[in-house]
């Protein structure tokens, strides 16, 4: 999840601004967890209602053994997967702001003209269509705007101060200490089955969370 963007806002960006509501419908939600200056380790996609957690940096595999139930996939195949989606079904690729945008642009130049073609922003959708106040007043967040009463969304309160960054931390370092997740002791590898639990409930939230606060402009 990301919090304000308003430093994105004055570059200007080539995907359209518009959704339509077969678009809506259609739309894969996506939101990659990560630290700054980094590529992300994790990312959440969300289409037809369904959701899956998927880990696509190497450093993290060795978490695929773990009892959670992730699957890992190398990032460059990951976005290939969802580009062939966007392709064969239509649909528009959606996150919440331009990081999306940015991340896979920088991943896959070579996919720039696809990218341009079926990213939306979610962001920038939801202040078209709530406007520039209420849109200032949630400072651009979208915990801000699931949280808000106007929005009416149920946002887990145990998750209000998850910290993405330490969790990512932990998880990058035991990982890269160790070529098995076999090879955690019982207590480390429970401890990091309880994070990544965590990442993946916030994680969905980020995605269920967009996909609400967007369906509500077709209202």
């Amino acid at each position: 999840m990301h919090g304000t963007v308003s430093t994105h806002m004055a570059k200007q960006y080539p995907f359209p601004r518009t959704l339509s509501k077969s678009d809506f419908d259609r739309a894969i939600w996506l939101d990659f967890e990560g630290v700054a200056n980094s590529q992300p380790i994790f990312a959440g996609v969300l289409f037809d209602e369904d959701y899956a957690p998927w880990l696509i940096d190497e450093n993290v595999k060795l978490l695929q053994e773990s009892e959670v139930g992730i699957q890992y996939d190398e990032k460059t195949n990951f976005m290939n997967w969802i580009f062939e989606l966007a392709e064969r079904d239509n649909r528009c690729i959606i996150g919440y702001s331009v990081h999306e945008y940015d991340v896979i642009k920088e991943m896959m130049p070579e996919h720039t003209e696809k990218l341009n073609k079926y990213y939306r922003n979610a962001l920038q959708l939801a202040k078209k269509h709530f406007g520039s106040e209420f849109h200032r007043k949630m400072n651009g967040s979208l915990k801000s705007y699931l949280l808000s009463d106007e929005i009416g969304y149920r946002y887990p309160f145990h998750l209000l101060d998850f910290s993405v960054k330490d969790t990512i931390a932990s998880l990058w370092k035991h990982s890269r200490r160790n070529e098995n997740f076999s090879d955690l002791s019982n207590r480390v590898s429970e401890r990091l089955e309880t994070k990544l639990h965590q990442l993946i409930e916030y994680n969905e939230h980020d995605c269920r969370g967009t996909e609400y606060l967007i369906g509500l402009t077709f209202e």
